[in-house]
């Protein structure tokens, strides 16, 4: 079974050269770039949770698309009613449109969820965190006692520091619990030009580690790197999403911003793998 490609769902992925250059980037092996997104596979029936200042999905990246069945949804909240808007900050609808738009998207045909466990300055405490991935993880396993085989990824662009405690920190353990059940992780490795192995998610043996690089395939300045950080993705001028209720300046008021971190090439890497998990989760768990 092949699934609808972007082209087939009747998906926009051609537009200017800032717009499309890291999905371009995430089609081919090398450079030049050959101005075309084609992928074989667009992440249908595969529910990626984004555990962030939650997601606007009211933004047109976000609309319904003749032919694609899909939920673009918050779910989870510890700062404010759960509703179609609960980004009050714009990182979250930037990473989300990334990850699952249907213009600027790498898997415009994957669920979205939405878990706001960072607040409207862009931070937030680890309890709240783990409490968000303890959601993905009843919601994961309560599928699963009904027969049922979820194919799950968590999303984070994020990281906390943890130096010397990284084995031990919480947010580290609960992503081992999360793979022991078949939760795929993919997280940010930081943007502070410093081993990953300092900061948790990233730190984690069982996490997707994401490092960030420019146009020209390079590590990015601020990118953390290290033996922790497994694949890197494009980061830098990523054009996506901003939330209609946006604090950050550069975002507020605009359909559309350009940012840069490791936190905007973690959704292509989780994009990619739900291309991945569409075509088999069996052989990809192998």
């Amino acid at each position: 079974f092949k699934q609808k490609t972007a082209y087939e769902i009747g998906v926009r992925l051609v537009g200017s050269e800032m717009c499309i250059r890291d999905r371009d980037r995430s089609d081919q092996l090398n450079l030049p770039l050959d101005n075309i997104y084609d992928p074989l596979y667009a992440g249908c029936g595969v529910d990626v949770y984004v555990i962030d200042t939650g997601i606007d999905t009211t933004h047109r990246e976000f609309a319904s698309v003749s032919g694609v069945s899909r939920t673009v949804s918050n779910i989870w909240s510890k700062y404010n009613t759960v509703n179609s808007n609960t980004d009050d900050h714009g990182h979250g609808t930037h990473v989300a449109g990334i990850l699952g738009g249907v213009n600027v998207g790498i898997s415009p045909c994957v669920n979205i969820y939405g878990l706001k466990a960072l607040s409207s300055t862009g931070s937030g405490s680890t309890s709240i965190i783990l409490a968000a991935m303890q959601e993905v993880l009843t919601r994961h396993k309560s599928a699963q006692s009904k027969g049922l085989k979820p194919r799950t990824i968590i999303s984070m662009s994020l990281t906390i520091t943890c130096t010397s405690q990284c084995s031990s920190n919480d947010v580290n353990l609960m992503i081992n619990d999360l793979a022991a059940v078949g939760i795929i992780t993919v997280a940010a490795a930081g943007n502070y030009y410093d081993d990953a192995k300092n900061y948790a998610p990233a730190s984690s043996s069982n996490t997707i580690t994401v490092g960030a690089t420019g146009v020209d395939d390079t590590l990015s300045w601020y990118s953390n790197y290290g033996s922790n950080v497994d694949i890197l993705a494009p980061g830098t001028d990523i054009i996506s999403a901003c939330s209609s209720t946006a604090s950050e300046t550069d975002c507020a008021g605009q359909l559309y911003v350009s940012w840069s971190g490791t936190s905007m090439a973690t959704p292509i890497v989780s994009g990619i793998m739900a291309q991945l998990l569409a075509v088999s989760y069996t052989h990809l768990r192998a």
